[in-house]
């Protein structure tokens, strides 16, 4: 019995491979079963994100989006801000140190309007595909 414990999902292919081979294979990785992602080789929770968020007062609602751009990962931060607070550079800078500081892993912060991040949205989006 061999057990897989990754949490990756994966595509399983019954067809014969062209190398005649005639067991099931993985044909490619599809994607994550939890939030839990791995961004350049480092696990990222959604606890992080929360715990960068708690670091600044002006935060309301944060989402991480992760994506991949000429075969490397990127990590976006989005920011929603609390009412009456607008976006200034210092506090990019800052949200950008403490990503680094909590999540190990080189984060761009983008402000954007509140109410953008809809109620129940994943903490942790992978946008990343694997083809």
């Amino acid at each position: 019995m061999i057990r897989f414990g990754t949490g990756d999902l994966s595509h399983l292919s019954v067809a014969p491979c062209p190398c005649g081979r005639t067991s099931p294979r993985l044909i490619k990785i599809l994607g994550r079963v939890d939030q839990v992602t791995k961004v350049r080789g480092l696990f990222v929770h959604p606890g992080q994100a929360d715990e960068v968020a708690s670091r600044h007062d002006q935060i309301a609602k944060v989402q991480v989006v992760v994506t991949r751009r000429d075969h490397k990962d990127e990590m976006m931060f989005r920011v929603e801000l609390k009412e009456g607070m607008s976006p200034f550079e210092t506090l990019k800078e800052e949200i950008e140190k403490s990503i680094r500081d909590v999540m190990k892993v080189r984060g761009e912060v983008q402000f954007i309007p509140k109410g953008t991040i809809p109620a129940g949205a994943k903490k942790i989006e992978d946008q990343r595909t694997w083809e």
